[in-house]
């Protein structure tokens, strides 16, 4: 079996489109420390920075296996930024606080142990103990 890719980039692209299929703004809070431009540092409270990745908000959004890969504006000026998957905190809309969607840090999880550990032996079927089919025949 080939390696398998983590499927952390597609649940987030997909609650990504779902938040927007459904009008709701799209914000993530990432660690402060993926952020390394100094200017941006200054925006980094209680070392995490919220940033809106809405449709219209940031420009050549890309969410690969590698993290999330965008352009945002920040008092006008555009940055180029590239978080880690491993440095995302959450994906959220601030839109309805009953909306609670999947924390990234539990899918890596997930992910790294699945890419961890071993697969499992095959079961042994003829160890199973099978019931043979029966029929009962019922007289009216």
């Amino acid at each position: 079996m080939s390696k398998l890719t983590l499927f952390t980039p597609h649940l987030l692209k997909a609650n990504k489109q779902w938040l927007e299929e459904n009008r709701l703004r799209v914000y993530i809070t990432v660690k402060g420390e993926a952020i390394t431009d100094k200017q941006l540092r200054t925006l980094i409270k209680d070392n995490t920075l919220t940033i809106n990745i809405s449709e219209g908000a940031v420009t050549q959004l890309v969410i690969n296996q590698t993290g999330i890969h965008f352009v945002a504006r920040f008092s006008g000026v555009p940055y180029p930024l590239s978080i880690p998957l491993d440095a995302l905190i959450q994906l959220y809309t601030p839109d309805n606080l009953g909306i609670k969607l999947a924390q990234p840090q539990a899918m890596l999880k997930v992910d790294l142990g699945r890419a961890q550990t071993k697969p499992k032996a095959e079961s042994n079927v003829s160890s199973i103990t099978k019931k043979k089919p029966h029929l009962t025949i019922v007289k009216d």
